[in-house]
């Protein structure tokens, strides 16, 4: 399977929800040559470890499955058997990495494989392909750390539908480097530390700086700057010593926020004040919480996660909610798509009653064109004629009736049917009755219908 057969998708929308990693510093800035798809699979793999740790704080394996995984990915698929996939995830499963190349972890250090214990399972129930796997002891105890609050737990709130619309794996690595030093500086490092970091110490192509500059450096920060979802631009100083560059240093800046956002931000603002008890509206960091949080997800979001917070009454208020509202402690994406899967169950019932609605007033007025046919028919003789000269025709359409008599209840049912079709097949005036009949019912339908849709949309979600 080539990689040309998994092609990323190109266009940039902006966002309005997040999806949070607490991705730990130490596996951050590590030395490791993956791909793309190896560095968004990785991140996604510690998501589902963080989710699964939340539940159940000693869980030592875990699991994920393929679909899950390709959710956050931002590609048109065309590799129907996962050949493709399944050899990227064994060649992160093979990978060994040295963590914390900078220094900033105190607790994730050394080197080690990114995976382990990789197996792969099909679901007998769902058919869905099953990853299993752990991760090294280390990790899962930085990620514990984090989950339980530690002082000594370093880690970078990495955003993965961000990342999820990245195409190159520097823009990815980068993304990530300025996201775990956010609110301090990028410290500068050597030439020598930024080929490990990036993984292209061995690669024959990068021993000229200028290829790594036009090639890697320069359009991962013009995908970077250019990227509305994206709160900050990035740039980057070299230093030389005699002819040869020696060092490099990254440097962030955050991007200016528009006015009609602000004028947005700060009527949300006040309104999200008014859902916090008073005694917590003036606290330190709050204002600053609810503005910063305005930037990535919709008013609503933040709201559910105020009221649940509010139902907890934690002691330290103003850090339960920034957890709450990085990690949808409310459930809140989760009640939203059961919600509109709900909500389109009963649209689709609606459009089958609108249907049925006009075909039972068509059926009504049939049967009073038949009963109008019937009273016409002047003797008990005649009216037996009439059958009898139809009933050859419910005998060919209805092979089952063949041998029952005109005075089988289904026989006199099919015989209405036909015989009503066939009286207006040959009669334009009752054709153009029936179509006034069903406009008129359709009109109806629609307005039956529209009426009921506004209630689905007044109590749902």
């Amino acid at each position: 399977m080539k990689k040309e057969e998994i092609k990323e998708e190109s266009e940039v929308k902006i966002l309005k929800h997040a999806v949070i990693l607490q991705k730990p510093s130490g596996t951050i800035a590590i030395a490791g040559n993956l791909n793309t798809l190896q560095r968004k699979f990785y991140n996604i793999f510690l998501h589902e470890v963080k989710n699964t740790l939340q539940q159940n704080i000693n869980t030592e394996r875990f699991e994920i499955t393929l679909d899950t995984l390709k959710k956050f990915l931002n590609v048109k698929e065309r590799d129907k058997n996962n050949a493709y996939f399944r050899q990227v995830i064994d060649e992160l499963f093979k990978t060994v990495v040295e963590y914390n190349m900078l220094g900033k972890d105190k607790v994730i250090y050394g080197k080690a494989h990114l995976l382990d214990n990789l197996d792969w399972q099909i679901d007998k129930k769902t058919h869905n392909v099953v990853i299993k796997y752990t991760i090294p002891l280390i990790i899962k105890n930085a990620m514990v750390n984090i989950l339980k609050g530690k002082p000594d737990a370093l880690y970078a709130n990495i955003d993965l539908v961000i990342i999820k619309g990245l195409k190159s794996k520097y823009s990815v690595l980068l993304y990530e480097l300025c996201k775990d030093y956010e609110k301090a500086e990028v410290p500068e490092m050597s030439i020598q530390e930024m080929r490990k970091i990036f993984g292209i110490e061995n690669k024959r192509t990068y021993r000229i700086f200028t290829n790594v500059r036009m090639k890697i450096l320069d359009p991962a920060i013009q995908e970077l700057n250019t990227n509305p979802n994206i709160p900050f631009y990035v740039k980057y100083q070299l230093v030389k010593e005699g002819n040869t560059y020696t060092r490099i240093k990254f440097i962030v800046t955050p991007k200016p926020v528009k006015l009609t956002q602000q004028t947005s931000e700060s009527e949300g603002l006040q309104e999200l004040l008014l859902a916090i008890p008073e005694e917590y509206r003036k606290a330190k960091n709050c204002a600053s919480l609810l503005l910063e949080a305005l930037k990535e997800k919709d008013k609503e979001y933040i709201k559910a996660q105020i009221e649940y917070v509010n139902s907890k009454k934690p002691e330290n208020y103003v850090a339960y909610l920034r957890e709450a509202i990085e990690n949808d402690y409310a459930g809140f994406e989760i009640k939203k798509k059961e919600e509109e899967k709900r909500k389109q169950v009963q649209i689709r019932q609606l459009e089958k009653e609108k249907q049925e609605y006009v075909e039972e007033v068509i059926i009504r007025e049939k049967d009073k064109i038949y009963q109008e046919f019937i009273e016409e028919v002047k003797t008990e003789e005649e009216k037996q004629e009439v059958f009898r000269k139809y009933l050859p025709e419910v005998y060919e359409k209805y092979p089952v009736l063949k041998g029952c008599n005109l005075n089988d209840p289904r026989v006199k049912l099919a015989l209405r049917g036909i015989i009503v079709e066939d009286i207006i097949k040959e009669n334009k005036i009752l054709q153009e009755r029936l179509e006034k009949i069903k406009e008129k019912a359709e009109k109806e339908a629609e307005e039956i219908h529209k009426m009921k849709l506004k209630e689905i949309e007044s109590y749902l979600f």
